[in-house]
């Protein structure tokens, strides 16, 4: 059974087979199991009804850390709510902010500026994508001080990717960094990564 780890946005585990990647505003409930003669136990449900046990870190307290994470995740599910109303669709936000980048039209070039892209950025309760969008149009704009300080083991694996994909990402995210995040991108992530890689080279 996969032992957990928890970074700022979300839990990662890995077993010889797979590595998963479960942000914080997808888990529903986390139940701990403490044994006697072993590692506890942590059930977490996923809002998609999926069980997923996992061994707790050696020496933690895991009704402890069950409960820190379940309320990781109604921090995370309220700020995703919050800033959805505030800035509506993800999706059409991170468009927004490429295009913004890009200078592609002058009027949405404008519309948002780099103490709010920061604002994402900082905040680990939100959304991956939204940290990771920001992450990379920050650098774009050639804000690296901003964005390094922010990068290590414990950002979430899209947004560390993300950096490095951006201007600068080289100097911030090592390769060693780089190949521990990779693995828990969902694959379409990974061939995007790629791609994107490959066209740098």
């Amino acid at each position: 059974m996969p032992p957990v780890l928890v970074d700022e946005g979300g839990l990662r585990h890995s077993s010889a087979e797979t590595h998963r990647y479960v942000p914080f505003v997808r888990i529903a409930s986390v139940t701990a199991f403490p044994r006697a003669l072993a590692r506890d136990v942590l059930e977490v449900r996923t809002t998609d009804a999926e069980y997923i046990e996992l061994t707790a870190p050696i020496g933690a307290d895991s009704e402890r850390l069950a409960r820190e994470i379940e309320e990781r995740s109604r921090t995370a599910k309220a700020t995703q709510a919050a800033a959805r109303a505030r800035r509506g669709d993800l999706g059409a936000w991170i468009a927004n902010v490429a295009a913004s980048v890009g200078q592609h039209d002058a009027y949405r070039a404008c519309s948002i500026d780099a103490d709010d892209l920061d604002r994402v950025f900082a905040n680990p309760a939100e959304e991956v994508e939204a940290r990771a969008a920001a992450a990379h149009a920050l650098l774009a704009r050639n804000q690296k001080a901003r964005v390094a300080p922010r990068i290590g083991r414990s950002s979430p694996p899209l947004v560390i990717v993300a950096v490095r994909l951006a201007k600068d990402g080289a100097s911030i995210v090592s390769d060693a960094l780089l190949e521990e995040a990779l693995p828990f991108l969902e694959v379409r992530d990974r061939v995007v990564f790629g791609q994107r890689a490959h066209r740098a080279a």
